[in-house]
């Protein structure tokens, strides 16, 4: 009993003295909850945005293989688009080196040349005669020289007009190609902020952490100065 009621007594003449003990690990305890609470909320933080970046990382990878793709296809198309227009136009070259030669020699032929070569480009047979007071044309013939010949400067009109077309379809694939350029620069921007983004929350995560740390060590010699000093203040006091 003799020792229940010493202890019971110590506890009574140090009363103050724990109460500022029991005080300032409360504060202590609590205020290291508080940090921890900022460090687990900053890792979330980072986590989510982690989480979001590699989505999107995926995502962009997926859409770059769509797009490499798409891409492979249109060089096979292009490039089978070149050889069809290279073969075209040697094709429409050589039209034109027979039409000038054709023209050059129909204007000095002797006319049963000249019957034969308008027969085969109105067809038929027997529609133009060659004799000696010139070239006898049949009504037939005569009619569908004309219908020919009503209907080339209106070919020629419409070529022009199709080149026309051509060339401000042209326009329209160089203009969509400097805006699929900007879009893709616009999506590189964008995943750099992305990573950025990633990079700034693990910076401040680091930074929290530091501050908790260093929050830790100032409260904790904040806590043992003045508890030593109280305790000294008590002790002597009592």
């Amino acid at each position: 009993m003799s020792e229940l009621t010493a202890g019971w007594s110590w506890l009574k003449a140090h009363e103050t003295l724990l109460m500022v003990i029991l005080a300032l690990a409360t504060v202590a305890h609590f205020t290291e909850r508080w940090f921890d609470a900022r460090v687990i909320s900053a890792n979330a933080k980072v986590e989510a945005t982690t989480a979001q970046v590699n989505a999107d990382k995926t995502a962009a990878a997926q859409a770059a293989a769509t797009t490499a793709a798409a891409i492979a296809q249109l060089n096979q198309t292009t490039a089978q688009q070149a050889a069809l227009i290279t073969q075209l136009s040697i094709a429409i070259s050589q039209r034109n080196t027979a039409l000038v030669q054709k023209q050059t020699v129909i204007k000095t032929a002797p006319l049963p040349e000249v019957a034969a070569t308008w027969q085969t480009a109105i067809g038929g047979q027997g529609d133009i005669i060659s004799g000696t007071t010139g070239l006898t044309v049949s009504d037939s013939a005569a009619r569908r020289t004309v219908d020919m010949l009503l209907a080339l400067p209106v070919a020629n009109a419409n070529l022009i007009d199709e080149t026309k077309i051509s060339d401000e379809r042209q326009a329209v694939i160089l203009q969509d190609n400097v805006v699929i350029e900007a879009q893709g620069n616009q999506i590189a921007g964008l995943n750099k902020e992305l990573t950025d983004s990633a990079a700034q929350c693990k910076a401040e995560v680091t930074a929290v952490k530091a501050e908790a740390r260093k929050s830790k060590i100032r409260w904790f010699k904040w806590g043992f100065i003045t508890g030593f000093l109280t305790g000294a203040y008590v002790g002597h006091a009592l």
